[in-house]
């Protein structure tokens, strides 16, 4: 069936109902391009969801590694500026007190914590020295790790505002360390007479009492508002979310596969229109609307999308039988599959759409360009003060685009011709013919200047030409 019987047999296009029959006819006769489109919606949507469930499974298998740890404390409380909080409140006891930074030393870079203002050495829930003099604490970990031993000298490096510091320190034993928190251990107050200041946030190790952990939360928050409360399960919650983040989709990937189908489909719809071109002329003769004839490519669009994302979740179900790799195949998942094949469908049919919306049977009959952007000037968009003399005398004026001193466009008509409203007068294309400007007479007279070096057409209402 040839696209022109087709459109024969659409005569009379009134209702939606003959819209959609002519819709059914144009896939039977573009059948091979859609089901190329539909075999490559049904890939693309096969390797979101094996792809978004594998990364899920992946991300689901590492997230319930994040076991819950120890900290050498019930709650660290990180304070960017200022002091730490007070020693001693009503829920809760401080450990011990440090600022924290970095250090050079013969095995690498390391954090440091200068320990202050803590009577207390010890607490049944933190085993945490507190460094006298030259003394230097080491987690355990790198104590073993290094093979130092007690009375061991041991050098620090310090860059601080442009200058380093060179401190040497004495092992004094070895400390039991969280894998969250291992820092060298000094005494403040001996780090100030190396000339040693660390210009950092302040921390904060608390034993709560049994029961008030809400409680002293609130009072954090209500005297250090800009303070960060850290407890075992906060830690577990970040590593989880670090790991999720890690695994969740990578977006380079979908947006590649996205582009793929946007392309796509955006290639097919474009050459089912240039292909149809005589059709869609004969159906607009005919009296179909614009509209109408815009929501053929929808309606094929949507046809091949159901059906080809269908065919994909199949494929993807199949597929999980037969693979060994883990999949995690989730409601959400698949939500977002379909929102995003949807988005680039929309996105692919925009453009054949919009040529079919606002093409005129002459551009189709024809073969002419079909611009996708239309402009139609009948006025000023502007006060123009050079102009204001000729408007002051009644003449209606057109300013023509000439930002060269000269418009690139067409001018139908010159000074001394008579127009009619509505009609034509000069014409231009922008956005590198992509769009085009069509400059209307907007009333019936006489042109009595056309400057193109400026970009000028005035006109002279048709009174006032007969009075004049």
């Amino acid at each position: 069936m040839t696209n022109v019987e087709t459109a024969k047999q659409g005569l009379g296009l009134s209702s939606w109902q003959q819209v959609l029959k002519v819709a059914v006819r144009r896939w039977k006769c573009f059948w091979k391009v859609q089901l190329a489109a539909l075999l490559l919606t049904a890939a693309v949507v096969c390797a979101l969801v094996l792809y978004n469930g594998y990364v899920n499974a992946i991300g689901a298998e590492m997230s319930g590694r994040a076991a819950k740890i120890d900290l050498l404390s019930d709650v660290a409380v990180d304070v960017p500026h200022g002091d730490t909080l007070a020693p001693d409140t009503p829920y809760s006891r401080l450990v011990a007190s440090w600022k924290k930074g970095s250090v050079e030393t013969a095995f690498g870079s390391r954090q440091i914590a200068a320990v202050y203002g803590v009577s207390s050495i010890r607490d049944a829930t933190a085993h945490i020295p507190v460094p006298v003099d030259d003394a230097l604490w080491v987690p355990e970990q790198l104590m073993s790790k290094w093979q130092l031993e007690v009375g061991s000298p041991f050098l620090l490096r310090f860059h601080i505002n442009g200058i380093w510091h060179q401190v040497t320190t004495t092992v004094a034993g070895s400390y039991a360390a969280t894998a969250f928190d291992q820092p060298l251990l000094v005494n403040e107050i001996w780090l100030l007479r190396q000339g040693v200041d660390l210009v950092s946030g302040h921390r904060g190790l608390y034993s709560v009492n049994t029961g008030f952990e809400h409680r002293f939360s609130d009072y954090v928050k209500h005297v250090r508002p800009e303070a960060v409360i850290i407890t075992p399960d906060y830690v577990a919650g970040q590593a989880k979310q670090i790991v999720s983040d890690s695994f969740a989709s990578s977006m380079p990937a979908i947006s590649m596969l996205a582009l793929l189908l946007v392309l796509g489909i955006g290639t097919i719809n474009m050459l089912t229109f240039m292909d149809s071109k005589r059709e869609l002329s004969v159906l607009k003769s005919l009296g179909m609307r614009p509209v109408e004839v815009g929501s053929l490519f929808l309606l094929e669009a949507a046809a091949t999308t159901v059906l080809g994302t269908v065919a994909g979740l199949v494929a993807a179900l199949v597929a999980r039988a037969f693979v060994s790799t883990p999949l995690a195949i989730s409601a959400d998942g698949l939500r977002s599959v379909l929102t995003l094949v949807a988005v680039s469908y929309a996105t692919a049919v925009l453009v054949p759409y919009r040529l079919a919306c606002i093409s005129t049977v002459n551009e189709l009959m024809l073969d002419r360009p079909i611009p996708l952007l239309r402009q139609t000037h009948t006025s000023l968009t502007r006060r123009y003060p050079a102009l204001e003399d000729k408007l002051g005398a009644g003449l209606k004026c057109l300013k023509l685009n000439a930002p060269d001193g000269e418009f690139a466009g067409i001018a139908f008509r010159k000074a001394g011709q008579h127009v009619k409203q509505g009609e034509t007068v000069a014409w231009d294309s922008f956005a590198w013919g992509l769009g085009e400007k069509t400059y209307v007479a907007p009333c019936d007279g006489e042109v009595v200047e056309c400057d193109l070096r400026q970009g000028l057409i005035a006109i002279r209402p048709q009174r006032d030409a007969a009075n004049n």
